[in-house]
């Protein structure tokens, strides 16, 4: 009996720690994840629509041996349009500087009230992209109308430390902030 017994007591413990947690629901903002300025005014600010800025490459010094001279006439003519053009379109392709949603975003976070930030994991990723591009407003960024939204967002999943893992994502339309100009 004593033998049986501690298999049995070990196997309950076990399925105890295993046994997935209720779902919760979650609210705030969905966010660009991949965003680096991750600042609580940035976070809570208004989209930004800003274009990308090209940066110019750095000359090397004089009398470096760093690639080789070409005369700017050439260079001119080389380039010709090359360099990203300045449509309407431009700063829904690229990522937001304050971290609202473009056609660029591939991972989401949630942003809530009291200021926890929760990244959602790779299927709560897949659910809020469905979301946002099933949206009106997802739509016009994905058709590069709009720079950047950062709409409210209801999700319901579990969370996991830092990571929220989604079960459902939910876009609130009439409450997502419209791009500041």
């Amino acid at each position: 009996m004593r033998v049986i017994a501690i298999p049995v007591l070990l196997l309950g413990t076990l399925a105890a720690q295993t046994e997935p947690k209720a779902p919760t629901q979650w609210s705030g903002v969905l966010l660009d994840a991949g965003c680096k300025n991750r600042s609580v005014d940035n976070l809570r600010s208004a989209p930004v629509a800003e274009l990308a800025t090209i940066k110019e490459p750095q000359k090397p010094a004089e009398g470096s041996a760093d690639g080789i001279q070409v005369a700017p006439g050439t260079v001119k003519s080389e380039r010709g349009k090359a360099v990203l053009p300045r449509t309407p379109d431009h700063a829904s392709r690229y990522s937001n500087a304050s971290c609202a949603l473009t056609a660029d975003t591939k991972a989401f976070m949630l942003l809530t009230s009291d200021g926890t930030l929760l990244n959602l994991d790779e299927g709560g990723n897949t659910l809020a992209f469905e979301a946002f591009q099933d949206s009106a407003a997802g739509q016009s960024i994905l058709n590069g109308k709009v720079g950047g939204l950062k709409p409210q967002a209801t999700i319901v999943g579990v969370r996991a430390g830092d990571r929220l893992k989604a079960r459902s994502v939910e876009l609130h339309q009439s409450k997502q902030t419209a791009p500041a100009k």
